[in-house]
């Protein structure tokens, strides 16, 4: 039978001593998605774009139409599209992959047709649109995608088949984003629904790059991390301690160190030394002139 060294209360108390009830789950923003600046320009192009999108709406329809705030639904690895829309496809740009999708409801595509044929806008149940109303729709979406290209300053957007963008639609290894666009029309409101990939935001804003097996050139690294901040220290020396000789420690007592005066100075980035330096005095400060790298003769 094995011996517990610790019986539960000890345990408890000693597990108690590196528990804290303030955990932070860290989230590490992979290459395929968009930091708080590219979500904030996309929906500010979004936004440009809403500006003309109601001002057209409300003369077809010949009620005040309001274009709200864009807001994003969902990131995920495929597109799911839910059972009661009309989804238009588009491409643009001569690469593959360069797609977009434009969803509305069925209940507010049929209400929009059933207005612009004349009748009273109201939401209905959700019902399959009759060819002609389809047709309508297609010409719509078409002007919505130029005034979209327009805002996003790309080649005109078009309307496409599904078969067109089936594949990239089932694409596993993509990083799609689903961001509803809000609409009011006279009393009723509901969402027109654009989906694209995460790549795609960053080619409609110019911030594609290209990636490759090879190694990543050192001033485009500089350029994408050179104003992450660091922590370098300066370490003089180490020695040893015992816990009861680190307890019994005072002011006044003097600790030597497993270095002469002259030895040089460590620099370290995350407990690797990246430089090595000579200690000095500049006034009252403490100031370190650089040496040599870590690998280089004459380390000490």
């Amino acid at each position: 039978m094995t011996q517990e060294l610790l019986n539960p209360e000890e345990r408890s108390a000693l597990k108690s001593l590196y528990t804290t009830p303030d955990v932070v789950v860290a989230v590490f923003p992979s290459v395929s998605q968009l930091d708080k600046e590219q979500q904030a320009a996309f929906f500010n192009k979004l936004t440009q774009w809403g500006v003309h999108f109601q001002r057209e709406l409300t003369s077809l329809l010949r009620l005040p139409c309001t274009f709200l705030p864009p807001q994003q639904m969902i990131v995920s690895q495929s597109q799911r599209w839910r059972g009661d829309e009309e989804i238009f496809h588009a491409v643009y740009g001569p690469h593959k992959g360069q797609t977009l999708s434009l969803a509305l409801p069925r209940p507010f595509a049929a209400a929009l047709c059933e207005r612009l044929f004349g009748s009273p806008i109201s939401l209905q149940a959700d019902r399959a649109l009759m060819a002609s109303e389809r047709s309508l729709l297609r010409e719509l979406v078409a002007e919505w995608l130029v005034q979209l290209s327009t805002a996003f300053n790309v080649m005109t957007l078009r309307l496409s088949n599904k078969d067109e963008t089936e594949s990239e639609e089932n694409d596993l290894n993509t990083l799609w984003m689903r961001v509803e666009c809000p609409i009011r029309c006279g009393t009723i409101e509901a969402g027109l629904f654009i989906s694209l990939s995460v790549d795609s935001v960053r080619d409609l804003l110019g911030l594609t790059y290209k990636q490759t097996k090879t190694k990543i050139a050192r001033q485009e690294l500089m350029e994408r991390l050179g104003d992450v901040p660091l922590d370098l220290h300066a370490v003089l020396g180490e020695t040893e301690f015992s816990l009861d000789a680190l307890a019994s420690l005072r002011i006044g007592d003097v600790i030597t160190l497993d270095r002469h005066a002259e030895d040089l100075v460590d620099l370290k980035l995350d407990q690797g030394v990246l430089l090595r330096a000579r200690a000095g005095l500049a006034g009252q400060n403490v100031v370190l002139e650089i040496v040599s790298g870590p690998k280089e003769k004459g380390n000490g």
